[in-house]
């Protein structure tokens, strides 16, 4: 049976009302156990609001308790609050979907919750709201740090049980972990980067120049390493597990890279974060290799970016974002100050960062174009 579930809402641990963790304590468990509004102590922590019926309700059991007892289960209220934490504690509403995407592995839907849009939502708890365009995080969740340790905890299981696995059931040296490379907050922060990936000034990839010589290495070798057939790389479904690491064939660049799983978008199709530039990508799962563990011992390159004080702006015009995307492009090499690196949990850091080239610093020169 495959271990990823494309509904991964619903498959996640949560944090119960008294602060306990609990493996089995779903959102569907927790709707089916009660028809009132999740509490902890005298502080509601989901708000109760009667909507119609998404599109899909009829079809999907899931979805349609939800609808009925109108409830945002805690789980998804953690996971937001992730997000815009990761951000200062606001950001556009534009890009929230996609960061949300890549930090927590899973896709929000309003509609699974009886709500009809993203800013529905906000308006409706006690502990976000949106304005302008920006969300906001209005309130502490309770036992927010409780649930991102058990999160973390349960998360690392999971991977390190397959692992196990994987070592039992085949006679290869592989792994499905790659550590990422982290940034520390300190004083002068400095380092030349190239940006890898951008889709926006708020949400871009970066590469540390003095790591682009053994990452070139590092590629090299699996061209030549995976080139070769080889049956038993072939990665079994049963195997594929969010979080996990692989390495997987690019057809349109004609290479192998290394990715980790984000979610399953359909039986035969998993999203997928290069995990050394940062493109997220959607591929077919018989394009996955194991990666042997000689792949592994390079961290993950990708440095998830912000430009500073960027996540403020409620409103980025696209002809800003074009120019931004003609300031970084061409791999050519910037000087990046880390203003801010917010730690979110061992897999995701978010960097706050002031891009320069030259005596041109272009958080300064977006700044004047954009007002």
């Amino acid at each position: 049976m495959n271990t990823l579930n494309r509904d991964e809402e619903y498959q996640r641990p949560s944090t119960s009302a008294n602060g306990s963790f609990n493996p089995n304590n779903s959102a569907i468990n927790r709707s089916n156990s009660t028809n009132q509004p999740i509490t902890n102590d005298s502080n509601k922590l989901i708000k109760k609001k009667v909507t119609r019926k998404p599109d899909n309700a009829e079809t999907n059991p899931a979805v349609n308790l939800l609808v009925q007892h109108a409830i945002i289960p805690e789980v998804i209220l953690y996971r937001i609050l992730l997000v815009l934490r990761s951000y200062n504690g606001w950001m556009n509403s534009v890009w929230f979907s996609l960061v949300y995407i890549k930090i927590n592995h899973s896709v929000f839907k309003p509609g699974h919750y009886g709500y009809k849009s993203l800013a529905e939502v906000f308006n409706n708890t006690q502990y976000f709201y949106i304005y302008n365009n920006m969300l906001h995080k209005q309130l502490d969740l309770p036992n927010y740090k409780r649930w991102l340790d058990c999160e973390s905890n349960w998360t690392k299981t999971k991977l390190l049980n397959l692992q196990k696995r994987i070592e039992q059931e085949l006679t290869l040296n592989v792994s499905i972990n790659i550590l990422q490379k982290r940034i520390h907050n300190r004083s002068n922060n400095k380092h030349q980067v190239i940006v890898s990936e951008a889709y926006h000034p708020c949400f871009f990839f970066v590469q540390l120049l003095k790591n682009i010589e053994s990452l070139n290495s590092l590629s090299h070798d699996m061209q030549v390493f995976y080139f070769i057939p080889r049956q038993k790389y072939i990665v079994k479904p049963e195997h594929i597990l969010v979080g996990s690491y692989f390495a997987a064939y690019f057809i349109n660049v004609n290479k192998w890279r290394r990715v980790k799983i984000i979610r399953e978008v359909q039986s035969m199709v998993v999203q997928v974060i290069h995990v050394d530039c940062g493109t997220m990508d959607f591929i077919l799962k018989k394009d996955l290799r194991y990666l042997d563990k000689k792949f592994c011992t390079l961290k993950a390159q990708a440095i998830h970016c912000c430009l500073f004080n960027f996540n403020t702006v409620n409103e980025v015009k696209a002809k800003t974002v074009n120019m931004f995307f003609n300031m970084v492009n061409n791999r050519r090499v910037l000087l990046a100050h880390f203003d801010m690196v917010n730690e979110l949990n061992y897999m995701n850091q978010v960097a706050h960062v002031t891009l320069s080239e030259g005596c041109k610093n272009i958080n300064r020169e977006l700044f004047k174009f954009h007002s």
